[in-house]
Parts: structure tokens; sequence; C-alpha cells
């Protein structure tokens, strides 16, 4: 019912409470009802994102990372917390999901999780780390459904870091040239 009225977080504090006590379920009834909530916390958490309410979703993904259960459920809650953190504007919190994404057991999100964790890095100028994570995700998924993608983005951070060694090569040019000019004489 709670629910049902917009108030999931509630229903969340009693589904807790009732599986935490010594409700009438046996283990594998017990076992079901946690899964069917992660699900839920899930499918919720996946609709805030798409709202553009990311605070609400990143309870949410930590709500249906709480349970255990299928390790697929688990990576896509873990790339989606990270998306949600990165909406959110915290980047750090973002990184440190995009890599317990790639280091948990399942796979699936791994190439999507290393081009999103390459673009935060080359957005806050970590271009050889984010030039790795391109990398990486065109060696480990060649085939993958985003290898364009990440070759694109690995082309780019590798003309940024290209450019910046020229620029810091005129740079020492300049400050090891001996003074010409009239001042110099």
């Amino acid at each position: 019912a709670l629910r049902g009225q917009g108030r999931a977080w509630e229903a969340y504090k009693h589904y807790d409470d009732y599986l935490s006590t010594t409700a009438n379920l046996d283990p594998r009834g017990r076992d079901h009802l946690a899964v069917e909530l992660r699900r839920d916390a899930y499918s919720l958490g996946l609709s805030a994102y798409r709202s553009g309410r990311y605070h609400d979703a990143i309870g949410y993904f930590n709500r249906a990372l709480k349970v255990s259960g299928e390790a697929a459920l688990g990576e896509k809650s873990l790339f989606w917390l990270a998306e949600s953190y990165a909406g959110a504007g915290r980047e750090d919190a973002a990184l440190r999901a995009y890599n317990r994404t790639l280091s948990n057991a399942a796979a699936a999100y791994d190439q999507p999780a290393l081009i999103k964790k390459g673009i935060l890095l080359e957005k806050r100028g970590r271009l050889e780390e984010a030039g790795a994570a391109f990398q990486r995700a065109l060696d480990d998924y060649p085939d993958g459904a985003y290898t364009t993608r990440a070759r694109e983005w690995r082309d780019e951070v590798r003309e940024q870091l290209r450019q910046k060694a020229i620029f810091e090569q005129a740079e020492t040019e300049a400050l090891l040239a001996p003074e010409s000019g009239p001042e110099a004489e």
C-alpha cells in the first residue's frame, strides 16, 4: 500500500523489519522475497535515473545492492549507480562505482563502464588514465557493442596528449632560447 502511494522508502523499511524478524517464512520464501525486493529497487532506480532524479536513483541502486542475488542484476545496479553519481555531479563516487562494476564477477557492463570511466577521467584532465581506460575497452572487448565509440574516444585523447606534448615542447624551447632583441644587447 505504501509503495502504491509513492512512499517506497517507507515500504522498504517495513519489508526490512519483516525480513529481519522471525517472520513466518521458510528460508526459500525469505530469499525469494528479498530477490523480488532487489529487482523492484533496481526498477525504481532506473525509473528515477531516467527522470533525472539522480539522488533517488542512488538510494534505490544502493538498496538493490544490499541484497545478495543474481550477479547480472548486481552488475547492472553498479553501473547505473555510477551513472547516477555522475548525473548528480559526484564524480569521485562515480569513478569508485565504475571500478566496482569492473571488479565484480559479471562482465556485461564492463566495456561501457570503461568508456564512461575514461570520459570522466578525460573531463578531469587525467588524459593518460583516460586513454588507458579506452584502450582496455578496445583490448578486452574487441567485438563489443561500444568498440567504435571506445576507439573514437581513445583517438581523441591521443590527439589531446599529442597537442599537449607539442605545447610543452614549445614552452620548453622558449624558456631555453637565448634572449634576443634590444634588451639582450
